[in-house]
């Protein structure tokens, strides 16, 4: 069986999720933690339940925003390393 190992930025990323003992200042009693393998960046979200509309909010808002533009500016590095190796 191979090893699918990814090749870009959130073409694969993993998600867990922890209890804390103490709530945060909003009410926070969980963290949401993904992980990009590609990157290996790591994204730790405090959320008040860990309910599917919680967890999905907190996904699209923090990490699908962030990456996103994580992806832009990777893609900025790396046309404008290959724009340099061209001269």
């Amino acid at each position: 069986m191979p090893i699918f190992t990814a090749k870009e930025v959130n073409e694969r990323f993993y998600m867990d999720l922890m209890q804390v003992s103490m709530a945060g200042a909003d009410g926070e009693r969980y963290i949401l933690s993904i992980l990009d393998e590609f990157t290996r960046y790591v994204m730790l979200i405090p959320i008040r339940d860990k309910t599917s509309a919680t967890v999905m909010r907190a996904f699209l808002d923090h990490w699908v925003a962030e990456l996103a533009t994580l992806r832009r500016s990777l893609q900025t590095i790396a046309q404008s390393s290959q724009a340099r190796s061209l001269r």
